[in-house]
């Protein structure tokens, strides 16, 4: 028995094609990705209250889009939020951009924004090393997400028929198709986009979480807008000067780091304030 679970922009009619184009390895190395998505028409209140955040509704998708085309994997990331309108979003965010610096060494950067002026946007580039691999929108004005992606629905039906009608159609590992794994990897990296809004950049970790770059503490699932941290996790008590350890380099740099964003000027101010009464 097959399970089909799929994403419409893996569907559409342009993306198979750029990624047999990278595949091929004709363009060579991929030295960065731009991916853009903003909405069209602006969602209802009732949606936007139930859909869980810009993270978890839009950005999910272009992930797993930008991704499986690059077939590549985030070793850290970054991400911003914000909002245009507080009382039309519902202090959900409306905007968003996250950094990827990836496996194989390439930069990408996903744009997602609720708001469009007049037609639905959602266009990928990809930076090569001879060339560049496009993935466009179509020259229609007004076009909806429905409009956008009509083609791609038709085509994730046709797959899942065509699968049903064939002889081995309990084999689906060649189907376009989300795995429990992958939608299990693909929430992972969306905690950490959410966890880095309010704490900079992480790195995507292999155990559940992520691990913040600026403390070194592993953290765990945020909510909307908020993050939560837990308990220090490193090996043998955390110590910068345990050689015998590959992670040591890492960990002197997120101490120093650290130590020197702390050093704000506030803070300088406020030391000065408070030392310098002793010398009177």
């Amino acid at each position: 028995r097959c399970r089909f679970t799929a994403f419409d922009a893996r569907h559409a009619p342009r993306s198979p094609a750029a990624r047999e184009k990278l595949r091929a390895g004709d363009m060579g190395k991929v030295f960065s990705a731009t991916l853009v998505s903003r909405d069209y028409p602006y969602p209802p209140s009732a949606y936007i209250a139930t859909c869980g955040n810009l993270f978890k509704d839009c950005v999910v998708h272009d992930l797993d889009y930008l991704l499986w085309i690059l077939d590549d994997q985030p070793t850290q990331l970054g991400a911003r939020a914000s909002t245009s309108n507080d009382q039309r979003a519902m202090g959900a965010w409306e905007n968003s951009e996250v950094r990827l610096t990836l496996r194989s060494g390439a930069q990408a950067t996903l744009v997602n924004s609720r708001i469009s002026q007049s037609s639905y946007d959602h266009r990928l580039d990809v930076y090569c090393e001879r060339g560049i691999v496009q993935v466009t929108n179509p020259l229609e004005q007004g076009l909806t997400f429905a409009d956008r992606f009509d083609d791609s629905y038709h085509a994730q039906m046709g797959e899942f028929l065509d699968r049903v009608r064939a002889t081995d159609a309990g084999d689906c590992s060649q189907m376009t198709n989300m795995s429990q794994e992958r939608t299990d990897y693909l929430n992972k990296v969306l905690n950490a986009c959410e966890t880095s809004v309010g704490s900079g950049w992480c790195i995507v970790a292999a155990d559940d979480g992520a691990v913040d770059a600026w403390t070194g503490r592993t953290v765990g699932r945020s909510t909307s807008n908020s993050s939560t941290r837990g308990e220090a996790s490193e090996p043998n008590g955390g110590g910068l000067r345990v050689y015998d350890e590959d992670t040591t380099t890492d960990r002197v740099k997120v101490h120093y780091r650290t130590m020197r964003r702390k050093q704000s000027l506030a803070h300088v101010k406020r030391l000065r304030a408070k030392y310098d009464a002793l010398g009177t």
